[in-house]
């Protein structure tokens, strides 16, 4: 029996970015927070503490939806899509120091 081809590293390189870009995220904010709180040691503890803060709420609030969902990918792509239009709204809401 002949196996269709796998595409998992299409999967695998699409999370490589994300993680990548959400690296990116972090970095940015982690510079445009030092100059509002004036240290780096407050602005990567409150980066740090929104981003995994997030991922933790996230996770609580749509578990059970998302694995109920017949599109789960869907579900993935407008998360992504929402973190992109976060990130460009936050630019405008830190005010540059």
């Amino acid at each position: 029996m002949k196996r269709a081809p796998s595409r998992a590293w299409l999967l695998y390189l699409l999370f490589f970015f994300s993680g990548l870009a959400g690296l990116g995220y972090q970095s940015a904010w982690l510079k445009m927070f030092a100059t509002g709180f004036g240290h780096e040691i407050p602005a990567t503890l409150a980066v740090v503490c929104a981003v995994m803060g997030g991922m933790g709420v996230g996770a609580w609030g749509l578990d059970k939806r998302i694995n109920r969902s017949q599109w789960p990918a869907r579900w993935y792509a407008l998360l992504e899509v929402l973190i992109a239009l976060w990130a460009l709204l936050s630019t405008v809401l830190i005010p540059p120091d």
